[in-house]
């Protein structure tokens, strides 16, 4: 996943709350497992810790700041110049002149 996100500079195929709830549960196992004194609990998240916490620096990395604009719709109902246009248009490709 991390390297599809490198590759295609987009976020859009790795969710923030699966990378956030990812490292947070491998912390709190790993944190455990350390107070615990248990290596065999504590190994595996010393790993994915680490892991989480690259996979959420890639997000904010990568992810798309600002606003994204809507695209310009026609409202032909409140426009009736573009409403005739648009009527002019559709009946002359239906009629076979271009």
């Amino acid at each position: 996943m991390q390297k599809q996100v490198i590759r295609t500079k987009s976020v859009e195929f790795m969710p923030f709350y699966l990378s956030l709830f990812s490292f947070l549960a491998s912390a709190l196992w790993m944190a455990y497992g350390l107070l615990s004194h248990d290596l065999f609990l504590a190994a595996p998240n010393l790993v994915g810790t680490p892991l989480g916490i690259l996979q959420l620096v890639l997000y904010f990395k990568y992810r798309k700041t600002g606003i994204v604009e809507e695209p310009i719709k026609w409202d032909l109902e409140k426009n009736d110049d573009k409403a005739k246009q648009l009527q002019t248009i559709t009946s002359e490709i239906a009629n076979g002149k271009s």
